[in-house]
C-alpha cells in the first residue's frame, strides 16, 4: 500500500521555540495544521476501486479534531471538480476519505485537495496527484474469461453426451468454475483489480489448455471410431470366407485362430474405447484388422500351398508382431529419454534400422523366405536389446550429472543468509534418487528437472527478497538524515 504523508509540524514548532527563546509568546490564533495524508494507493481503476484513505488534522486551540471542518476536493482531468466532507472517527482521530469512482469519472492524472478550517475562519490546505485508471480493458477481460468458459463447457457436455470418456476435463470444469468465482470477489469485492487481473489470464491459460485437449481426445476418438469400423468390416469377410471354405473341406484352423486373435483384440479395443483418451483402442482395432486381413489371406493361400508353409508362415508373422512390438515400446522408452534431452541418438538410429528391416521383412515374407525371416527376426531382437541398454548407460549418466547439479545447487541455496524452504526440492530429490535406484531414469530426469526448477525459483525469490530490504534500508536513513537535517538548520537559526 502506497501511503503519502505530508509533515508540516515542523515550521510550527521553529515558531513555537523562536517564542520561547526570545522571550515573546505566539499569537494564540493560528491556522490549523494537517498533520499526514494516507491514501492507499496513488492509482484507482473507475467502477471497480474507491479512492479511500485517512486524513490527519490538528490546530493549536483544541485538542479534538472533530471540531474542524474539512473537505476533500477531487479535480479530474478536463476539469470535472468533486467536494465532499470525509467521516470524522473520533476514536481514533482521523477523518476517513471513502469516494467511490463510477464510470462517468474522466481517466487520467486528477488532484485530490485536502481543505481544514478552524472555527475561527483560518484554513490550511494540501494537494496530491493521483491517477484514474480506465476500467473497459478489465471488464472485457472479465467477459472473455466467461464467453470462453461457457463455450468449452458446452461443449464437453455434447461430446459427453455422445459416450466419450472426458473424466479429467469434466473435472476442471468445477474448478475453473471457482477460480471464475475468486477473480470475480476480488474484483467486484475487494477491489483487488491487479489480482482479478492476473487470475483472469491465468484461467484464459488454462481454458486454452482444456481446448487443446479436448481437441486431443476428440481427434484420437474420432480415429478409433474409424479403426473400430474397418476392423468389424475386415472381422466380419473373414469370417463369412473362412465359413465358406470350411464347408468345401478345407483345413482352415489357422486362418480361425487369426479370426480369434481379431476377435480378441476387437474386444480390448472396445474395452479401451471406456477409458478416457482411449489408450490403445486404435491400436487393437488396427492389429484387429490386420489379423482379419491375414486370416482371409491364410484361407486363400490353403488352396495352392502346403500346411507346412503356412504353419510357417503363421509363425513368422506371429513373431514379426512381437518383435515389432518390442521395438515399439524400445522406441517408445528411448524417445521419452530423447525429450528429457538425454543424447540417445544411437540408440534411434539402431531402433530406425530395426523397424526397416522388419518393413522390409514384412513386404517381402512369403513361404520361401520365412525361415530366413526368422533368423532375422531374431538378430533385430538382440539389437532391440542392444538399443535399450546403449540408452540406459546414457540415461544413468546423464542422471548422474543432473544429481549433482541439483545437489550443489540446492547446498547453495540453502547455506545463504536469507535461505528459503527447500523443503519442495529435497523431497523432489528424493523422489529422483529412488527412481535412479530402480533404474528408471525417465521419471529421474524428470523429478531431478523439477527440483532444478524449484530451485531457480528460490534462487530468484531470494535475490527480490534481499533487494526489497536493501531500499527499505535505504529509504529510512534517507527520512531520518532528512529530519535531523532540519532540526539542526531550526536550533541554528535560533
Amino acid at each position: 500500500m502506497n501511503r503519502v504523508f505530508i509533515p508540516i509540524l515542523i515550521a510550527l514548532l521553529l515558531l513555537s521555540t523562536a517564542g520561547y527563546m526570545n522571550g515573546v509568546s505566539v499569537a494564540a490564533n493560528t491556522p490549523p495544521y494537517i498533520v499526514s495524508v494516507e491514501l492507499d494507493s496513488d492509482t484507482y481503476y473507475r467502477v471497480y476501486q474507491t479512492i479511500t484513505g485517512k486524513v490527519y488534522v490538528g490546530d493549536s486551540e483544541t485538542t479534538n479534531p472533530g471540531k474542524l471542518d474539512v473537505v476533500v476536493t477531487i479535480t479530474y482531468s478536463g476539469g470535472l471538480t468533486v467536494s465532499f466532507e470525509p467521516t470524522y472517527y473520533s476514536r481514533r482521530q482521523y477523518y476517513l476519505i471513502n469516494q467511490p469512482l463510477t464510470a462517468g469519472v474522466p481517466t487520467g492524472p486528477a488532484t485530490l485537495t485536502i481543505t481544514v478550517t478552524d472555527p475561527d475562519g483560518l484554513s490550511n490546505s494540501t494537494s496530491l496527484q493521483i491517477t484514474i485508471l480506465d476500467h473497459t480493458q478489465i471488464e472485457e477481460l472479465r467477459l472473455e474469461v466467461k464467453d470462453k468458459f461457457s463455450l468449452i463447457k458446452a461443449s464437453v457436455t455434447q461430446w459427453v453426451s455422445q459416450g466419450f470418456n472426458l473424466s479429467s476435463i469434466e473435472n476442471m470444469i468445477p474448478q475453473i468454475e471457482e477460480q471464475i468465482k475468486t477473480a470475480d470477489t476480488l474484483l467486484l469485492s475487494a477491489g483487488d483489480v491487479e489480482g482479478a487481473v492476473n487470475l483472469y489470464e491465468d484461467i484464459l491459460s488454462t481454458i486454452s489448455d482444456v481446448e487443446y485437449s479436448l481437441q486431443t481426445l476428440i481427434k484420437v476418438y474420432s480415429e478409433t471410431l474409424k479403426a473400430k469400423s474397418e476392423a468389424m468390416v475386415a472381422i466380419e469377410a473373414a469370417r463369412s470366407i473362412i465359413s465358406s471354405f470350411e464347408a468345401q473341406g478345407f483345413d482352415v484352423s489357422q486362418a480361425k485362430e487369426m479370426l480369434d486373435l481379431a476377435i480378441g483384440n476387437y474386444s480390448e479395443g472396445l474395452a479401451a474405447m471406456e477409458l478416457e483418451g482411449a489408450p490403445g483402442a486404435q491400436t487393437f482395432f488396427t492389429t484387429a484388422k490386420a489379423l482379419a486381413e491375414y486370416a482371409v489371406d491364410l484361407v486363400k493361400s490353403i488352396v495352392s500351398v502346403e500346411v507346412n508353409n503356412m504353419k510357417i508362415m503363421s509363425e513368422a508373422y506371429e513373431k514379426l508382431t512381437m518383435v515389432r512390438a518390442k521395438a515399439d515400446q524400445a522406441y517408445s522408452y528411448v524417445t521419452s529419454l530423447n525429450s528429457l534431452g538425454v543424447d540417445v541418438s544411437s540408440s534411434i538410429t539402431l531402433l530406425q534400422y530395426v523397424f526397416d528391416s522388419l518393413d522390409a521383412i514384412e513386404s517381402q515374407l512369403s513361404p520361401e523366405t520365412a525361415a530366413s525371416a526368422m533368423d532375422l527376426l531374431d538378430t533385430l531382437l538382440d539389437e532391440i536389446d542392444n538399443a535399450v541398454s546403449m540408452a540406459n548407460d546414457v540415461a544413468s549418466n546423464h542422471a548422474d550429472k543432473l544429481l549433482s547439479l541439483v545437489k550443489n545447487s540446492l547446498n547453495d541455496v540453502a547455506g545463504r543468509f536469507m535461505a528459503p524452504d527447500v523443503s519442495t526440492a529435497k523431497e523432489l530429490l528424493g523422489y529422483a534418487q529412488d527412481s535412479i535406484d530402480k533404474g528408471d531414469y525417465v521419471s529421474a530426469i524428470k523429478w531431478l528437472n523439477l527440483a532444478l526448477e524449484e530451485i531457480r525459483y528460490l534462487d530468484l525469490k531470494e535475490n527480490i527478497s534481499s533487494s526489497n530490504v536493501v531500499m527499505g534500508i535505504a529509504i529510512v536513513i534517507a527520512t531520518l538524515t532528512v529530519f535531523f537535517l532540519a532540526l539542526r538548520i531550526a536550533t541554528k537559526k535560533s
